[in-house]
């Protein structure tokens, strides 16, 4: 088979979800994270199979500099030669001729994980700041993939945590936060390795596409104690003790982390009555009202206590980190 040498195009758009006017510290951070995704285009290589160095440009349009282009979204482009990038690639194919397309299609796994990788490290430097509606991926012209809504539930949390004044949530430097987790050219780890890492991968979760209360509960709750316990008695109390000692103690704070512990252990020993799976709230009744808002203010104070730790390390410069009792 003759190679080809004609480049290949990946070309992303990701429409961004508009922020209410009023809502003025996320629309500080999205200006902020775009800003700082911009300075990144074409300065972070792409992972790929072949280790090759393929450039990854950014950049941000509005529907102003392009007809086709909905309101606010942010694009990810890559090109390269594939018979270059992927030496033979040892690919079983009956078509020789179809080589190149299943080597466009292994590559545009990568290249959605490298989007996806990260927009989870802007959410580590500005929480909240990027809610994307449904995207797209075009190969060459005519390969579509579907990007699914991300960071809605995230997104919703934090501004949220604009009415507390515990935990805190920061701004880190985005190039910071690629620092603590970047290993060769892979953004985040594939699979965790330390305490600081577990918590990470629970993190992730928390992006899933359409996820539900209660997943989102288990999710940050397993990112939390990942950080903070090793023992398996009295983990409320490990929990809470290492998080004052990372982000100093608050009393309302002390409050609302007794609230989750006992919520989740209601809810996994089968003390909570729960509505049915697929109840539409047009069928919802007082008690399943309730339980949906105190379910809800729980999520959304787990997930702000998640990444407000999360953010700590990262500051900390500390994978992993490890609490000692000391005696002066």
């Amino acid at each position: 088979m003759k190679k080809n040498d004609e480049k290949a195009t990946f070309f992303a758009t990701y429409p961004l979800v508009p922020i209410k006017l009023e809502n003025l510290n996320l629309l500080e951070r999205r200006k902020r994270a775009i800003t700082e995704l911009i300075k990144l285009s074409g300065k972070l290589p792409l992972y790929n199979p072949e280790n090759k160095n393929i450039s990854f440009e950014i950049n941000y349009q509005s529907k102003n500099d392009k007809e086709d282009i909905p309101e606010e979204s942010i694009c990810f482009i890559a090109e390269f030669v594939p018979s270059k990038c992927f030496e033979a690639r040892k690919i079983q194919a009956d078509d020789p001729n179809s080589e190149e397309n299943i080597v466009l299609q292994v590559f545009s796994h990568y290249f959605v994980k490298f989007i996806y990788d990260l927009l989870l490290i802007v959410h580590l430097s500005e929480p909240g700041a990027l809610e994307f509606q449904f995207g797209k991926v075009i190969i060459n012209n005519f390969y579509n993939i579907t990007l699914p809504p991300f960071g809605k539930t995230f997104a919703n949390a934090i501004e949220m945590s604009k009415h507390i004044v515990w935990p805190p949530i920061d701004s880190l430097p985005l190039s910071k936060v690629i620092k603590f987790f970047r290993k060769g050219d892979t953004l985040l780890p594939g699979f965790s390795s330390t305490n600081v890492e577990r918590s990470l991968s629970a993190f992730t979760y928390l992006f899933t596409p359409q996820p539900t209360n209660e997943l989102l509960l288990m999710w940050s709750m397993v990112g939390i104690e990942a950080l903070f316990t090793k023992e398996s008695a009295g983990i409320m109390e490990q929990v809470r003790s290492k998080i004052f000692t990372l982000l100093g103690s608050d009393e309302k704070g002390r409050k609302l982390i007794s609230k989750m512990y006992n919520l989740r252990s209601k809810f996994l020993h089968g003390g909570v009555d729960i509505p049915t799976n697929k109840f539409g709230t047009n069928f919802m009744e007082p008690g399943t009202l309730q339980y949906d808002d105190d379910l809800l203010k729980t999520i959304e104070f787990s997930q702000v206590l998640l990444v407000s730790c999360l953010q700590k390390v990262i500051k900390l410069g500390k994978n992993p980190i490890e609490f000692n009792y000391k005696i002066d």
